[in-house]
């Protein structure tokens, strides 16, 4: 009996001795709370601290309430990262730890409910964090990761309440923006394999975005697989049948100097629906550079600005072909002419000619989206167009412009 009793006092004692830094640990976490109950950078110190302390002790590592904390702790900690009180402090990636952290209490099936209001209130402050530093990493060029950052702010902002996403929505920060800048920047990404994983997942998954399929299919051919890249945008094509879809099939098989293929599906699209502008003006552009029939680029020009005024690639285009190859016709005429009233017949012709042109390029020229380039290309089309109609003053204007815009990139 006496030795039994003596073996059973040790076990207690066991016990306490264990408890005493499981509980000093726990005390840590509240600690964390505590100093969370007031602002300022001091009580921001504090609660680093304790939920450092928290985070790093095995028996509460894993302890919904103390991420909670700790996400809570640093997204205070982005907050005040240049005070004073912080100096040669590491707060490097204080919003990506605050992110994780809130990743992990929400994902915990061990958190309780009544912290659920507390993260909600301030679910915000954190996801502000983890976005906020992520713009950092954005301009230099670190999309690996930026990928990460994405990942957790997507994650977040799911579970952002709703008067928090209007808000966000009246500064143009909506789940769209998120998720388009997430796939950007994941085609961006330099490790492939992880690249890859993520966008066959999606694939795979259902989501067949413009973006997820181009990734897809240049990943494809960067691997020699024509084929492969081939049947991704194809498949993708046929399931939506959308203009985005199709931009894909265009500039895939312009990449791999196809761009014959196109003709066959765009005039199926023009039969299904020929209220497109841009599909006309498609067509227009395979017929100019691809079988050299500028009458009919011509027409489906036409056809295109018909559709749509501020179709502004057509009217530069239908230009371009007027100048480029309506004029060589009454340009031969013209020097074969054996009398005065053909050559004046010709000259009038070319004169005509020179002032569709001219139409067309001053409303292409109101475009104020166009690059640089576009806007020297047609600049230089509006003075060769004022040359050919002996008009010197606008000849030496659009020439200028052609300088100051060629200086200005």
């Amino acid at each position: 009996m006496k030795n039994s009793f003596r073996q059973t006092s040790l076990l207690v004692a066991g016990i306490a001795l264990f408890s005493i830094p499981a509980l000093a640990q726990k005390k840590q976490v509240r600690n964390a709370g505590a100093s969370l109950s007031f602002e300022g950078a001091d009580y921001t110190m504090e609660a680093k601290n304790s939920i450092d302390q928290a985070h790093v002790n095995p028996t509460t590592s894993n302890d919904p309430q103390m991420w909670l904390y700790r996400a809570i702790t640093y997204a205070r900690c982005y907050d005040s990262k240049n005070h004073p009180l912080f100096n040669g402090v590491d707060l490097s990636t204080s919003g990506l730890i605050a992110g994780t952290s809130m990743v992990n209490f929400y994902e915990s099936p061990e958190k309780k409910s009544m912290d659920l209001d507390y993260a909600t209130e301030n679910l915000p402050a954190v996801f502000g964090a983890v976005f906020n530093e992520s713009i950092g990493l954005q301009s230099r060029k670190s999309y690996d990761s930026i990928v990460t950052y994405f990942q957790i702010s997507k994650n977040l902002f799911d579970r952002l309440d709703t008067a928090t996403v209007r808000r966000l929505a009246n500064n143009n920060l909506t789940k769209k923006y998120i998720d388009e800048s997430y796939y950007t920047f994941v085609y961006l990404m330099k490790d492939e394999t992880r690249k890859a994983e993520i966008l066959n997942k999606a694939y795979q998954s259902g989501d067949k975005r413009p973006l997820i399929v181009e990734a897809l299919y240049k990943m494809h051919l960067a691997k020699g697989d024509t084929s492969g890249a081939e049947t991704i945008v194809l498949n993708s094509f046929n399931e939506n049948k959308g203009y985005d879809y199709f931009v894909l099939v265009q500039n895939f098989y312009i990449s791999i100097n196809k761009a014959e293929k196109l003709f066959t599906i765009v005039d199926d699209l023009i039969k299904n629906d020929g209220s497109v502008s841009a599909y006309y003006y498609i067509r227009g552009k395979l017929h100019d550079e691809i079988n050299s029939n500028h009458k009919l680029a011509l027409d489906d020009y036409k056809k295109a600005v018909e559709l749509d005024e501020f179709n502004y690639d057509a009217y530069f285009d239908m230009a371009v072909n007027l100048i480029n190859n309506h004029t060589m016709e009454l340009r031969t005429k013209k020097v074969t002419a054996r009398n005065p009233e053909d050559i004046k017949k010709a000259e009038e012709g070319l004169k005509a000619i020179y002032k569709e042109a001219e139409k067309y390029l001053l409303v292409a020229n109101e475009n104020t989206d166009f690059s640089i380039n576009d806007k020297i290309n047609i600049n230089k089309a509006l003075k060769t167009v004022y040359q050919e109609l002996g008009d010197a003053g606008k000849a030496m204007y659009y020439g200028n412009m052609v300088q100051s815009l060629e200086a200005s990139k």
